[in-house]
């Protein structure tokens, strides 16, 4: 299917049963988790990183949308889960068949809380529609062909109701998952702090590795969330686009890591409306306000690279 590199996948349940600490994961990021920031956060700390979420109904249906949302090479080291947002099980199953071998694992997207998926039937919807969620689980174990190392997982969300949440999630594990994902909100929750004290308590209630997810800004934070939830894997979204280098516990993006990512960006390629947003966040804690939207204002990658050379302490490119 792609001209893309062919491997043994990397067993993650295996490593967050294993590891003497939780693993450091980089969420799906809807834009963001291209293969140049998986990369970047790869070299600063994180263990496992995911894709984007990718529609699993335009991936399946056409050779464009694959190309351009799943792009790996020689050089990305596992394990790197696909996340699928999914509404049926045939769109799931036959996505997931399409990346076996390419990549080390599938995980199903039942957390995320945007207004277009849950009116929609993808992500959080999902916790409302149970069964669908062990359908999925179920076929792709029976129906798609993958060495015993590739993994299927969840990624989910509270209900409101803690008993509720541990039943739900002790049905999906019985279904065949190799790991669940939890973000440790309901999908009604936006800047509330993360519910980590529900959390620990669904952690002691399960079988199957528990990945940790909300709240994980700063290296301390994943010492704190870990030490709480006993949770075998943290993963964290927007501490990473502020700061990729967190988990290799620098406070703020390093210049070495800024340059790292132009570096991949420029190999590889990037958005470049994402690129200059991402970049944004990362200097957002140490440039000034008119520099930040200078950077905005760039229209090229070529004219972003003659004001980065210019304005930042950097011997980039000489």
């Amino acid at each position: 299917m792609y001209e893309l590199p062919k491997r043994p996948a990397v067993d993650t349940r295996r490593l967050l049963l294993e590891s003497e600490w939780p693993l450091k994961i980089c969420a799906p990021m809807v834009r963001f988790s291209k293969l140049p920031f998986r990369m970047l956060v790869r070299k600063y700390g994180c263990d496992v990183t995911y894709t984007s979420m990718i529609m699993s109904d335009s991936f399946r249906a056409s050779a464009a949308k694959r190309s351009h949302e799943f792009i790996t090479c020689q050089d990305e080291k596992g394990p790197v889960i696909t996340q699928f947002a999914a509404n049926t099980v045939d769109d799931f199953v036959q996505a997931s068949q399409l990346v076996v071998g390419y990549c080390d694992g599938v995980d199903l997207n039942c957390g995320c809380p945007q207004r277009w998926a849950m009116h929609d039937g993808y992500g959080a919807s999902l916790l409302y529609s149970p069964r669908k969620i062990f359908e999925i689980v179920r076929q792709f174990n029976n129906q798609v062909q993958h060495e015993s190392a590739f993994t299927i997982s969840v990624k989910l969300r509270l209900l409101d109701n803690l008993s509720e949440t541990i039943d739900l999630y002790r049905q999906i594990e019985s279904c065949g998952v190799s790991f669940i994902g939890i973000h440790s909100r309901t999908h009604k929750m936006r800047s509330e702090p993360a519910e980590h004290d529900q959390l620990a308590e669904i952690v002691k209630s399960l079988q199957v590795p528990v990945i940790a997810n909300g709240d994980c800004f700063n290296l301390n934070d994943y010492h704190k969330i870990a030490d709480l939830t006993k949770a075998k894997g943290i993963m964290s979204a927007r501490g990473l686009l502020e700061n990729p280098a967190l988990f290799a516990g620098y406070e703020n993006t390093p210049l070495c890591c800024i340059e790292d990512f132009l570096t991949l960006c420029i190999k590889y390629g990037f958005n470049f409306v994402s690129f200059k947003k991402l970049f944004y966040w990362m200097i957002e804690r140490n440039c000034s306000k008119s520099e930040r939207l200078n950077i905005l204002a760039c229209q090229s990658m070529s004219q972003f690279m003659d004001y980065f050379k210019d304005n930042f302490n950097s011997d980039f490119g000489k």
